[in-house]
């Protein structure tokens, strides 16, 4: 004697299988799916990231240009870039890049402000 509940299982299985086949997968009712793992891209794009990226080196080169005019002094840091410059070359294009400027003196003149306040 057939069992009806027997049957259906069976044609479940049957059913499973052939999507099987043909490459489908199941998710079930109210699951996260592979739908909803999706990488998404990021805002901005490329030239984005290159701005955000451009922008964070340059705070960083004058800030710790402006931590190292702040703690050397303009006397000992402007001593520091004659000997850069005599040395002539390479040295000389260092000492360019390191010569304090209004943003660097400024930030000096912030950092100089916050440490008198402890």
């Amino acid at each position: 004697m057939p069992d009806p509940s027997l049957d259906g299982f069976k044609a479940r299985i049957a059913r499973i299988e052939r999507d099987h086949r043909k490459g489908r997968g199941f998710e079930a009712a109210g699951a996260l799916g592979r739908a909803d793992f999706r990488r998404r891209g990021r805002r901005g794009g490329f030239g984005g990231t290159m701005l955000r990226t451009g922008v964070f080196v340059l705070a960083v080169a004058f800030g710790s240009k402006a931590v190292l005019f702040y703690h050397l002094g303009p006397e000992a840091y402007g001593l520091r870039l004659a000997r850069l410059e005599a040395e002539g070359g390479l040295f000389a294009a260092q000492a360019a890049l390191m010569a304090p400027d209004a943003i660097t003196r400024a930030m000096a003149g912030g950092i100089a402000a916050l440490v008198a306040q402890f």
